[in-house]
């Protein structure tokens, strides 16, 4: 028979082994690929284009020139990725690779939460949710075009 002291510590051994089982299923957008002229994923890059839409008046401007937020990574995607470089005193190459995305995360805010929903704005011009997380899911959204958009995971 075991006394109440070992039963806890049991108990308390099983709940720890359970936690660390559970695969983490958050994930940063440092972590979505790499994004260039040459090869691109629309929904990342209608994301990247959200965010550089909301970091500044500078980067608004290069995509707004461009068409807009149109999931395309065009000329004017790359120069809004230079202007965000070089703000983050990166290398100015237009390619929003791993240090690109990891300098826009840290740019994040987190504003709010509503549920399974962290949402974010940039720390810069605007203050706007412009990117939201699904906790649960662990899918990201983007906002623009008046509407959330599934980015990825």
């Amino acid at each position: 028979m075991i006394n109440e002291k070992e039963k806890n510590f049991l108990v308390l051994a099983l709940v720890l082994s359970m936690c660390l089982a559970i695969p983490a299923m958050a994930r940063n957008i440092s972590e979505f690929p790499a994004q260039n002229q040459d090869f691109f994923y629309p929904n990342y890059t209608g994301c990247l284009q959200s965010l550089l839409y909301y970091y500044h008046s500078t980067t608004r401007k290069k995509i707004v020139d461009s068409g807009g937020i149109d999931k395309s990574y065009g000329p004017g995607t790359a120069e809004a990725v230079k202007v965000f470089q070089g703000r983050k005193g990166l290398d100015k190459d237009g390619k929003c690779g791993p240090l690109t995305w990891k300098a826009l995360h840290g740019c994040l805010v987190n504003t709010k939460t509503e549920g399974y929903y962290e949402f974010y704005k940039l720390n810069g011009t605007y203050n706007t949710n412009c990117i939201k997380y699904n906790t649960g899911s662990g899918l990201w959204y983007s906002y623009y075009g008046d509407k959330w958009n599934y980015v990825g995971n």
